[in-house]
């Protein structure tokens, strides 16, 4: 895992001038890569890389980046693993290659040589973003790895034909031609989703490189191009054995090959079904005891109700004889921790978690550890989420006439009940058409689109559409057999790669923590996807395939408990440790000419009590734009 940072100019002379902006980057992004550093500057060219290292296969010079070839056609620089990089390895040496390291780096550049950059992607299975530079053609080539586990941004700028890339948007805006202006699109994204999805950012003319996407840069303009996609959705037809036998062999392959490592490496134990999953195949094929790793919260009296994963991981732990730990995150310096998160994350990101995993990634690196497993994508894969049983049944009230609807609905009305008002959302939903835009973010949305015009001036309202807009796109790409098909494909899509997997990419390698997700290995989402929706589940029971398939793995507890889900004390973190700041952020928000004053009086007095998400996902917004738009800089200091 490293940090990566570049620039492809047509306009050479920024190169000589900004000479000292590549120093800069390497600074920047010294928390992603602490273990080594490199430059190459091509002043003739218009080309600078920069790459800061986190030594983890081959630790020796010979894997230092940027990394050229022995003839110094290509050059490149990576962040990532390749996990069949050993394969290639041997198929590259049996063409005629000749390697001088054991490192895949040099597997990606002398495969691109033999293969071609379209081969190349085709032929690596693991998690990426790579800059590679054909010094012969003069051509550059971005590439993110397929289900966005790396991030990768990026800068055109047609006046003077420059690009620029790097691992985290703060290695952009340190080139003094970079203007930081909030988009009105990710305002509007972030406001919807909690998050940016790609190709959006919140900064105007930056961008995402979307997963599974390659950008080619020839001098004359970008061009950008999808190389991976989920195909066949929903549409295997076989056996449970055999649906159960895929999943199983892959899953275990797909472990395997995340314990290739030069250094120290655990897991994060949550106590559910993929973690524990995970877990029990590490304590199989390792020899040595599997280090776990969890957290929970210290809220007083009031702590049971966010501890019960943690509680689980305990009993998962005794099971798999792991060496676990658990971590407590207490209400202590949330404000402060606030500030940093969000200087790591680059961008506005209003899941709570995100203060739990930074402190975490801390303390397991603390403990040596500098590779960690996870569990993430599972619940995607094989039907997880409550809302995806939810949505079956509301297909079920769908088909009841409309007249039946509307009269169950005025007839239910005037009852009261947490059962009745759930009853009552699920006819709202069946009048809506599935497999839309405003069918999605129903299910998702912290400011629904009346709320966002509320709040919002009126002269950033024009981009008030575009998240339904870009789940239409998205869902234009698939062709799913049911909505709860394609439902699962559109969190995998949009919540693992833009929010699952820039949180916990960002937060642990704030810290050098490189995290793998086997079920986010490319051919697990391939299998699992195609699986059709009503066999990974039963009708009132989320993930049944995954826990049949390894049911002689899984304790007791991981196989009959609800699903609980890691969720942090909001609301207490709110209201007991941060209100009074947090009141005097989000009336700064009107402040800024984004905001209408009335609509953050409103939303401060309304929704406090009901709401403390929505005040948090404002209070982010509020210290995101303190430290990258009003101090105009891209440090911070400590508080």
């Amino acid at each position: 895992m490293c940090g990566i940072s570049g620039i492809y100019t047509q306009t050479s002379e920024l190169i000589l001038r900004y000479r000292s902006v590549f120093s800069e980057i390497k600074r920047l992004l010294k928390h992603r890569g602490p273990d080594d550093e490199g430059v190459e500057i091509l002043p003739d060219k218009g080309l600078g890389l920069v790459h800061t290292r986190l030594s983890v296969i081959d630790l020796s010079p010979a894997g230092r980046q940027p990394m050229w070839d022995e003839e110094r056609t290509v050059a490149i620089v990576f962040n990532g693993e390749i996990y069949n990089f050993i394969e290639l390895r041997r198929e590259l040496i049996e063409h005629g290659y000749r390697f001088r390291s054991r490192s895949d780096t040099e597997v990606l550049m002398l495969g691109y040589k033999a293969w071609g950059i379209e081969g190349l992607l085709r032929k690596i299975n693991g998690m990426f973003a790579f800059a590679l530079w054909d010094n012969v053609r003069n051509q550059l080539f971005l590439a993110r790895d397929r289900l966005g586990e790396k991030p990768l941004y990026y800068f055109w700028d047609p006046g003077t034909r420059t690009l620029l890339f790097a691992s985290e948007i703060k290695a952009i805006l340190v080139w003094p031609f970079v203007r930081r202006t909030v988009s009105p699109e990710g305002l509007h994204l972030y406001l919807a989703f909690g998050y940016i999805p790609s190709p959006y950012t919140i900064f105007q003319n930056i961008f995402k490189l979307s997963p599974g996407h390659l950008l080619r840069y020839d001098g004359d303009s970008p061009r950008i191009e999808r190389y991976w996609g989920i195909e066949n959705l929903g549409r295997w037809r076989a056996s449970q054995r055999e649906y159960q036998e895929a999943v199983r062999e892959g899953l275990i392959r797909a472990v395997a090959r995340r314990l290739v490592s030069d250094v120290p490496l655990g897991a994060f134990l949550s106590g559910g079904v993929d973690s524990s999953v995970v877990v029990g195949l590490m304590s199989r094929l390792q020899s040595e005891p599997v280090r776990t790793f969890t957290s929970a919260f210290d809220v007083g009296p009031r702590s049971p109700k966010y501890n019960v994963d943690a509680e689980a991981a305990e009993v998962v732990a005794r099971a798999f004889s792991t060496q676990h730990t658990r971590f407590v995150v207490k209400m202590e310096n949330i404000m402060d921790l606030l500030y940093r998160v969000i200087w790591n994350m680059d961008e506005p990101h209003a899941n709570p978690t995100l203060i739990a995993t930074y402190l975490l990634a801390h303390f397991i690196k603390s403990r040596g550890i500098s590779v960690i497993l996870s569990g993430d994508g599972g619940d995607e894969l094989f039907g997880g989420y409550s809302r995806y049983l939810a949505d079956f049944q509301v297909g079920l009230l769908r088909r009841a006439p409309r007249w039946m609807r509307s009269a169950l609905r005025s007839f239910l009305q005037r009852a009261q009940g947490k059962s009745i008002q759930k009853f009552l959302k699920a006819l709202e939903k069946a009048e809506m058409i599935p497999g839309t835009g405003e069918w999605y973010l129903s299910w998702w949305e912290i400011f629904p689109s009346d709320e966002r015009l509320r709040l919002i001036d009126r002269s950033w309202c024009e981009a008030w559409e575009t998240p339904y807009r870009l789940v239409d796109q998205v869902i234009s790409q698939v062709d799913a057999p049911t909505s709860q098909d394609l439902l699962a494909y559109l969190d995998l899509t949009l919540w693992v790669a833009d929010e699952s997997n820039m949180r916990v990419d960002k937060m642990c390698m704030a810290h050098a923590l490189e995290v793998r997700a086997p079920f986010l290995d490319h051919e697990i989402v391939e299998r699992a996807m195609a699986i059709p929706f009503r066999e990974k589940v039963g009708l009132w029971k989320e993930k049944r395939l995954l826990k049949e398939a390894f049911s002689d793995l899984l304790p007791e507890i991981v196989l009959h408990r609800p699903k609980w889900g890691w969720f942090s004390p909001v609301y207490y973190w709110v209201k007991d440790a941060i209100w009074e700041e947090a009141s005097q952020l989000i009336r700064h928000l009107s402040e800024t000419g984004i905001f209408s004053k009335e609509a953050v009086r409103y939303t401060e007095k309304e929704i406090a009590i009901h709401y403390p998400h929505r005040i948090w996902s404002m209070v982010v917004l509020a210290i995101w734009h303190e430290i990258f738009i009003e101090n105009n800089k891209i440090e911070i200091e400590k508080r």
